[in-house]
């Protein structure tokens, strides 16, 4: 019994250390999804789950520019923020968001409401992936004969590794519904322009144009970083089985 329960915990915290990584690594990273341009790498926009960057040419000399990625806050100057309008309507749609980021700048951004959902639930998961691995730690130190202490502790175990992994699926749900969020709002300020219409008429002719002009334009994927959140789901899901796998071992023994 001691040699087959050594063989979970090790595999488990094996199992959820790559889970962290890759879940604290895709967290930190703005390659979530990129928006590319068809006809080239100019204005290529990548958001994560905190910032948003947008590859933007730079003059380097007089005959030569160079392509250089931008990244701010994944804000925006959502309808209503009085304190951050643009009286020059001339004056390209991502403009509006930029101005979240100027020095001193009066506005008052926020995030999305579908970022905030994925900041919410990838903030859950690690949490409850770390204690997660914490408890599974705990088996070590703990006498390998306390099995109620053990069974308990691998009671939690399987309920928060049960949590972490509800919520990263919410996360990547939310990921996929709103694959082209992002560049509808910051590319084509598409809130504030349906905002500003006066009738439903108007605002379906916006969206459809506007959906209608991404598509041809822009090429949207999932990138590196989704497929990390991806490779944690399954993580997560192998070290619940072996937990809970772990946890009949443990009651069966402790009935022996």
């Amino acid at each position: 019994m001691l040699e087959t329960s050594r063989f979970f915990i090790s595999t488990s915290l094996f199992l959820i250390t790559l889970t962290l990584i890759f879940h604290f690594v895709a967290m930190g990273y703005p390659r979530w999804k990129t928006s590319e341009r068809r006809t080239g790498s100019e204005n290529t926009i990548t958001v994560g789950i905190f910032q948003r960057c947008e590859n933007q040419l730079i003059s380097i000399s007089a005959m030569k520019n160079k392509s250089y990625s931008i990244c701010d806050d994944n804000k925006y100057n959502f309808p209503g923020n009085k304190n951050c309008r643009k009286s020059d309507k001339s004056e390209p749609n991502s403009d509006i968001h930029r101005l979240c980021h100027q020095t001193n700048n009066p506005c008052q951004c926020d995030y999305s409401s579908i970022t905030k959902g994925l900041i919410s639930c990838t903030i859950i998961a690690a949490c409850t992936l770390s204690l997660s691995f914490l408890l599974i730690f705990s088996h070590i130190i703990i006498n390998p004969y306390k099995y109620q202490v053990h069974l308990y502790i691998t009671i939690v175990t399987v309920f928060l590794l049960l949590i972490g992994l509800i919520f990263i699926f919410i996360a990547l749900i939310l990921l996929g519904s709103s694959l082209n969020y992002d560049l509808y709002q910051y590319h084509y300020n598409l809130k504030n322009r349906m905002e500003e219409a006066d009738t439903q008429q108007e605002k379906d002719v916006i969206r459809a144009n506007v959906t209608e002009h991404a598509a041809k334009n822009f090429n949207t994927r999932l990138d590196w970083a989704a497929g990390l959140e991806i490779i944690a789901l399954f993580l997560t899901s192998f070290t619940l089985i072996i937990q809970a796998v772990h946890l009949v071992c443990i009651h069966r023994n402790r009935n022996v």
